[in-house]
């Protein structure tokens, strides 16, 4: 019988043993401790239940050939999109530190390689490599796998592995959205150096009254994690600075990883506004537009080691040299372009954009405040189909087929990127 779960976040912690995490439901068949006595590898859940699993040194507690139908089983009850981390011995890893040491220091490392043969479900059975264990989760239903650090036993993070992934949408469910790599909130209109680019768009832009309020950013974010296949980052910006509104932007981050465990955060900033605070570690990248020329050593204090500066091109006399968005046409053509993969647009206003160039909206998919974000992510679907292919079709937007910034799509996430251009080459097949 399959058990039913209550709760509005619903995670599982497999092969719990004496760790007893709050917020999870907490599993295992040895330990008396846990909150439900269960075989990991059959799990008691209904199918697509599960928003997250942790299973902390478990997996290679099975064989070779059983680690396949427990990821699987495991993708079973995650819904699609759900979020998986691994903690498991790194063999590769292991297998070096044992040549480096002498005897004395080998002996830690045989209960790290076999655990405890003689104590019921601790032994070992198979070890894997950063590779392999990529591999398995590819075949077993999951997507977006990333090596992440493994926490769990601390002074040996070297010899483990971490690793997370996602379960992947079915394919007849996907929309434009899971090949998406940000979904971006402009924030605010604002930006505090729109004196110093004065061909920036941002001056230009017609705004309505309406402006974006939390609960519909939340509740859109939400949406899209869960039910629109999205799996890439949430950011904060189009041609605004989002680090004017640095408080909105924690309070949101907050409430909607409450909500999605899995979702992950991106910051596009110039750089001025310097903030200590704990929650910018939600932030996964913090891309800088330099144009103030900041310290490196400076950024990485306050944005982290994931922070990459866009220096600015300058003249001789070390004026920054900005970019011409003001007008984005040229010579008319229908060759191929997916830049528009890269991120979908809810402005200050509520407006979708189709495309980060096209700041005029000249291609209209769609307002927040009058569509759902599915019916917005379906037009903008029906467009890409007709942009990205070789040839554009005949009936695509003419401010598409004049535009001068016919770019590949760039790689925020290479695993959706990839998935994206995979998707425009069956695109072009089926043509």
């Amino acid at each position: 019988m399959k058990m039913m779960v209550d709760a509005e976040v619903k995670k599982l912690h497999l092969g719990c043993g004496e760790i007893i995490l709050p917020d999870f439901i907490n599993c295992d068949l040895f330990n008396p401790k846990a909150d439900l006595k269960c075989d990991v590898a059959k799990l008691p859940f209904e199918d697509n239940s599960i928003d997250e699993i942790y299973a902390s040194h478990i997996i290679e507690h099975f064989h070779y050939f059983e680690t396949f139908d427990v990821l699987k089983e495991w993708c079973r009850v995650l819904k699609p999109g759900g979020k998986l981390k691994i903690e498991t011995p790194d063999f590769l890893a292991s297998c070096k530190k044992f040549i480096e040491r002498d005897d004395i220091g080998r002996i830690n490392l045989y209960a790290h390689f076999f655990a405890k043969p003689w104590v019921p479900g601790e032994i070992h059975k198979f070890l894997f490599t950063e590779n392999q264990l990529k591999w398995h989760l590819s075949q077993c239903g999951f997507d977006n796998i990333v090596k992440v650090p493994a926490t769990r036993y601390q002074g040996c993070e070297d010899q483990n592995l971490g690793m997370e992934a996602c379960k992947k949408f079915p394919l007849e469910d996907k929309g434009a959205l899971s090949l998406t790599q940000i979904l971006s909130f402009e924030i605010g209109k604002d930006c505090n150096l729109s004196k110093l680019h004065d061909k920036c768009p941002n001056s230009r832009m017609t705004r309505t009254e309406h402006s974006l309020t939390d609960e519909i950013i939340v509740n859109a974010a939400v949406d899209a994690y869960n039910n629109l296949g999205f799996a890439g980052y949430i950011s904060w910006s189009f041609y605004n600075e989002p680090m004017l509104h640095h408080e909105r932007i924690f309070s949101l981050m907050e409430r909607i990883r409450n909500k999605v465990p899995r979702s992950r955060f991106l910051l596009w900033t110039n750089g001025t506004i310097l903030v200590e605070d704990s929650r910018m570690k939600l932030f996964e990248r913090v891309y800088v537009t330099n144009y103030n020329s900041v310290a490196m050593e400076k950024l990485q204090q306050c944005f982290g080691v994931n922070v990459i500066s866009i220096a600015s091109l300058r003249d001789e006399k070390g004026v920054p040299i900005l970019d011409d968005r003001l007008n984005h046409y040229g010579k008319s053509e229908r060759n191929s372009c997916t830049l528009p993969f890269d991120n979908l647009v809810i402005s200050y206003t509520g407006e979708a954009y189709f495309c980060c160039v096209d700041w005029q909206n000249e291609i209209k998919i769609g307002n927040i405040f009058e569509s759902t974000l599915a019916e917005i992510d379906k037009n903008r679907l029906e467009i890409l189909k007709k942009i990205s292919i070789k040839d554009m079709t005949k009936d695509a937007p003419s401010a598409c087929i004049g535009c001068a910034y016919k770019w590949v799509t760039c790689g925020f996430d290479d695993g959706i990127r990839e998935r994206a251009l995979a998707q425009v080459a069956k695109w072009e097949e089926e043509r």
